[in-house]
């Protein structure tokens, strides 16, 4: 029987070929079939496979699974319906391989606790997540994850061959010998060469491991993964906690120096004198013929042992003094400033308690300027 159907088969094929010239439909005998022209290098061939549906829709190419009616494969229309689309099933997941031996470039499997893992950078002109509410079975609000992102460790890297993993590696995506950015001998599953690849940056997988367990799955092969997206809301969380602590302490700031000015003004007394009123509020060094008094700030600061106050008073000045007040407003030192022109006073840190003050120069009953030191020991 079997020579029989192979001596129509040979008659069909010849009158086949008597017919569309070179076009050829050829069975060898271990069942391998071959469609097209077998002469001419360059030409277009069409497999039509037509199904039951409109325009011969519903066409698929299937193996296996005849004896329960479940296909194991398919390529093409999936179920009983026109889809108009493209579906590749396998019962037991997906794998794509590329290269002359074939290394996988992706594979997909339903036990998989990872779904889908490319072994292949991907990259994409946008990606979306897929957050709305009504894919969720439960939800919570998130309303603090500072402490959890401040026990995160950052790595810089560059990816490795991934023999030494386990992982067979993948040709290059994009022609042989060329990878994806062309030229060199390629590293696989980057399209580069190791010298060429750039840094990346990533979080210890211990580090995650120990502050959010939840976020970290591993494949088939034992490779653990990171979920970064997830690490996003989880920022934008920490970033409004920073936010809060910031306006609590600025608010703080406000509230102490506005405390400090009215202790100030409390302990300085307004003392009428006969010296002119000295306009701060301008910039040039000479006002009215002479030397416009200032106050700067002392250096070093913060000090530790001594450090200098330097002012600028003119000769016309008659009374001029120093004075030293802590936080609370307090009279602490008292210091008489004899020098006029440009000098500085010391303050000796041996006299003083650690901890910031406020110095002020007073000349002739008026405030010149008031400024913060600190004192550390």
């Amino acid at each position: 029987m079997k020579t029989v159907f192979k001596l129509v088969m040979a008659v069909t094929i010849a009158v086949m070929a008597t017919k569309g010239g070179n076009a050829q439909l050829i069975i060898n005998t271990n069942g391998n079939a071959h469609f097209g022209d077998t002469t001419t290098v360059d030409t277009t061939v069409t497999v039509h496979i037509a199904g039951a549906g409109s325009n011969g829709s519903m066409g698929k190419l299937a193996f296996g699974g005849r004896h329960n009616n479940h296909t194991s494969v398919i390529v093409g229309e999936y179920g009983t319906t026109d889809t108009d689309r493209l579906w590749l099933h396998g019962r037991n997941g997906l794998v794509f391989t590329d290269g002359e031996v074939p290394t996988d470039v992706f594979r997909f499997s339903s036990d998989s606790s990872v779904g889908l893992n490319i072994l292949a950078p991907v990259s994409s002109r946008a990606a979306y997540i897929a957050t709305d509410s009504r894919l969720n079975e439960t939800s919570a609000a998130v309303n603090s994850s500072l402490q959890l992102l401040s026990s995160l460790s950052a790595i810089s890297y560059r990816l490795r061959l991934p023999e030494d993993m386990g992982i067979t590696p993948m040709d290059p995506g994009v022609g042989l010998g060329n990878g994806l950015n062309g030229g060199g001998e390629p590293y696989p599953g980057s399209g580069m060469t190791l010298e060429q690849d750039s840094l990346h940056y990533g979080l210890t997988l211990e580090s995650v491991q120990q502050a959010l367990p939840q976020l970290v799955t591993e494949d088939g092969d034992g490779i653990m993964y990171v979920d970064y997206n997830s690490l996003i809301p989880l920022l934008v969380v920490a970033v409004k906690e920073l936010k809060q602590q910031v306006d609590d302490l600025t608010s703080r700031v406000e509230d102490l120096e506005d405390a400090l000015e009215d202790g100030l003004d409390e302990a300085v007394p307004e003392v009428e004198g006969s010296h002119a009123d000295y306009d701060t509020a301008e910039n040039e060094d000479i006002v009215g013929g002479q030397l416009k008094p200032a106050l700067y700030q002392n250096v070093p600061n913060p000090f530790n042992a001594d450090t200098q106050i330097r002012y600028r008073l003119p000769e016309s000045v008659q009374q001029a003094d120093l004075y030293i007040y802590d936080l609370q407003g307090h009279q602490i030192k008292r210091i008489t400033v004899e020098e006029r022109g440009e000098s500085s006073v010391t303050i000796h840190g041996s006299e003083l308690q650690a901890g910031m003050y406020i110095y002020a120069l007073i000349a002739d009953g008026h405030e010149i300027d008031s400024k913060r030191m600190i004192l550390t020991k």
